[in-house]
């Protein structure tokens, strides 16, 4: 995956990022490359209400981690979650 970030938002975690892969091969006479790219952007809903602020983020081996601590009911605010 080439570059994420994350944020909350009524209710759900919602991840963005870009998506790029390359691949070569060649059989003989045939050469190929295959190139995906794209943005994409997923929408988790939470099954509670979060504090957006200490909220940490990691993605290390295809794997993204998000921790995100309970809130107490009430308006919570929008904000960017940075990914290490």
């Amino acid at each position: 995956m080439g570059c994420a970030d994350s944020s909350t938002s009524h209710g759900h975690l919602v991840l963005r990022g870009e998506k790029r892969f390359e691949r070569e091969a060649s059989e003989g006479l045939w050469s190929t490359l295959q190139c995906v790219y794209g943005n994409f952007q997923l929408a988790v809903p939470l099954p509670a209400l979060v504090v957006a602020g200490p909220a940490r983020a990691s993605y290390r081996d295809g794997v993204l981690r998000v921790g995100l601590p309970k809130a107490v009911p009430g308006k919570v605010p929008v904000r960017p979650i940075r990914v290490n």
